[in-house]
């Protein structure tokens, strides 16, 4: 391979340089091919957020780093996870953090982060309140004795990267596990700005997203997250969040709520009124629709609908009544709750739950 120069000079160098030379192209390869070498970053016995930054990668990517979870404490579960890494990605298996873990380690998490957030935006703008509100009945009856509870736990634990690294317990509360891992279920993580198993930490997390209703006595609406605070019973309530579920229906000054770790650990309905004073706030998940606010307002509202959709703003296919009976139309109270569908059958879809007593 020859290299020259016309002018026979070049830049930065005095006088005429002949540039007419002859390199060994077999030495030219070994210096390319030369690969650089390894470096040590950090091992066990390390302490600090470089090394929890390592662990909330490696945990995002299925390798435990021990119960603690990112704790920035390079002990033995982290020395592990590190070595398995490096088998499965056909690296040297030290068990350090060296410059090609670090290489690999940050390629796949990366890649991982930018699948993530894809496959979240191609299916979150399709969810709705009815939706999650179908997620959460179904895990109505669901508990820590019967050991019932540990599919939400699991599915909670399934997502990464963990919120703060940390993986929940079978033993542990978790009422916020239960919305997340709700969202999660649907792929639809960002209407809540992200996951956690921590009430307060997510109440700061819904406000980062915008999506945070401080006010405690407003009226809310089925699909939104409700808050409390067991601390302060009397509205305006913006002391320390303690707990949190979501409103299934509003009927009138009730709201009826489903959550889970209630009475011991079950996931359980609760009814309150409008404006209790424990309410702490609620968060606002931007939904793809609405049609279930206004099923809701349609049936509490004028019963005479002859011949009419149940909700003719619904985008549900809707069949149509095929008598109306005056001598019956009246105001009645449920003793159970009652489903609404999109017909006459059990078959059909549940459109929204009129609750017990309204």
């Amino acid at each position: 391979m020859q290299q020259y120069t016309d002018e026979g000079w070049v830049k930065g160098i005095n006088g005429s340089v002949d540039m007419d030379y002859l390199f060994d192209e077999n030495m030219l390869k070994k210096i390319i091919s030369t690969p650089t070498s390894n470096k040590v970053l950090f091992s066990k016995g390390k302490k600090g957020a470089e090394v929890k930054d390592v662990q909330n990668m490696l945990i995002a990517l299925g390798y435990s780093c021990g119960s603690y979870g990112a704790d920035g404490d390079f002990g033995s579960y982290t020395e592990t996870a590190i070595k398995k890494f490096q088998k499965d990605n056909n690296l040297k298996q030290s068990g350090k953090y060296d410059t090609d873990t670090q290489s690999k380690l940050t390629e796949l998490y990366n890649a991982k982060l930018k699948a993530d957030k894809e496959k979240a935006n191609s299916i979150v703008g399709g969810v709705t309140a009815q939706d999650i509100l179908d997620v959460f009945r179904g895990w109505i009856g669901c508990s820590r004795s019967a050991g019932t509870h540990k599919k939400i736990i699991d599915l909670y634990n399934s997502y990464s990267p963990l919120a703060r690294g940390y993986k929940v317990t079978y033993s542990d509360a978790y009422c916020d596990t239960t919305v997340s891992a709700a969202f999660i279920k649907l792929n639809a993580v960002n209407l809540i700005g992200g996951t956690e198993c921590g009430v307060e930490n997510h109440v700061a997390i819904f406000k980062k997203a915008g999506i945070w209703e401080e006010d405690g006595t407003v009226v809310p609406k089925p699909g939104w997250i409700i808050v409390f605070n067991w601390d302060d019973g009397v509205q305006p309530n913006d002391g320390y969040s303690d707990h949190i579920g979501i409103v299934e229906s509003v009927v009138g000054n009730q709201i009826t709520t489903i959550e889970g770790n209630m009475n011991g650990g079950k996931v359980d309905r609760r009814t309150i009124n409008v404006g209790w004073g424990y309410i702490r706030g609620y968060a606002i998940p931007k939904y793809a629709d609405t049609h279930n606010e206004n099923v809701t307002n349609v049936i509490i509202g004028n019963v005479e609908t002859d011949k009419k959709p149940i909700a003719q703003n619904s985008n549900k296919k809707i069949d149509y009544a095929e008598s109306f009976k005056s001598s019956i139309a009246k105001t009645y109270t449920t003793t159970a709750y009652l489903n609404m569908r999109t017909g006459a059958s059990t078959a059909k879809e549940i459109i929204t739950t009129i609750p017990l007593g309204a």
